[in-house]
């Protein structure tokens, strides 16, 4: 059986480690702050990240952006100890940084997949998260076993790059649609109307979405604890710009989207993305 090393116990990476470790061998993980890592994998943790590729066979990841998933790539590859070894980066990053990633581990002898995961915290703790992989084909059946721990879907979206670009394309759409749930709210409590009767309403009709369904009762209850970070939706909406800019694309509606989270940033970065409708709560105490 395959020996599984895991780097990033945030968030996400807390729920998805635990989810393969029932049913694959997790060797060795690292987290920058160590007291952060589960008891569980406390005798298996390092010290450094270069420690990690000696112990195992795969190598999964997920970090908070650009940055800290090139430094730790080029941590793990460094003195060839990752050569024939396969890295799972399920980070969020920018598909230029992406690119550069595969070059990299393409050097080395390093099977590099960009293989974010779609879906939030209750998502990662039910197992019910998508994975959307860019790379080898090969490489994508050879880990699916071990995705299909932690996501209900394994989504094999073409050669490298491809994955992340999926996911910064449900981000962006999910980003605008957050942005035009919460205008539609806020003008749907401006007359008079109750949350429930919103929601039903909005969910019989042609604008019924999935973000309504996983955001709903967190706008009526003001319930900003955070499942998907604001400050990462913002993150990623900026990614998926850079991109459309990169392929000249227009981006009206996700520029629009990008200032109004930054708008809300200042004061709820780290709180639910469902609180961008407090952009338009404060428009409406402001006047």
């Amino acid at each position: 059986m395959k020996r599984i090393g895991f780097i990033g116990m945030g968030r996400m990476g807390i729920p998805i480690s635990i989810r393969i470790s029932r049913s694959f061998p997790i060797t060795a993980v690292f987290n920058r702050t160590r007291e952060k890592i589960p008891e569980e994998f406390r005798k298996v943790s390092r010290e450094g990240v270069d420690s990690v590729p000696s112990e195992v066979d795969i190598i999964f990841m997920i970090v908070t952006d650009s940055k800290a998933s090139s430094e730790i790539l080029n941590q793990l590859i460094n003195g060839g100890k990752c050569q024939g070894k396969i890295v799972v980066d399920m980070s969020t990053i920018s598909y230029e940084q992406s690119m550069e990633n595969h070059g990299i581990a393409e050097k080395e002898g390093v099977e590099y997949m960009d293989c974010p995961v779609i879906g939030s915290v209750p998502a990662a703790q039910a197992g019910n998260l998508a994975a959307s992989c860019g790379g080898s084909e090969k490489v994508f059946h050879e880990i699916r076993d071990i995705l299909k721990t932690f996501t209900a879907r394994q989504i094999y979206a073409g050669g490298p790059g491809n994955g992340i670009a999926m996911k910064l394309v449900n981000n962006l759409i999910m980003g605008v649609n957050m942005v035009a749930l919460s205008e539609g709210m806020s003008l749907s409590r401006a007359i008079g109307i109750r949350d429930d009767t919103f929601i039903e309403a909005v969910q019989s009709g042609g604008a019924a979405s999935k973000i309504l369904d996983l955001k709903g009762e967190k706008l009526k209850n003001r319930d900003f604890s955070a499942q998907f970070l604001l400050a990462h939706q913002f993150k990623d909406l900026n990614y998926a710009i850079e991109l459309q800019k990169k392929l000249g694309l227009p981006d009206f509606i996700s520029s629009i989207a990008d200032s109004i989270y930054s708008q809300v940033m200042p004061d709820h970065s780290e709180e639910d993305m469902s609180a961008v409708i407090e952009f338009f709560t404060k428009k409406k105490k402001d006047e």
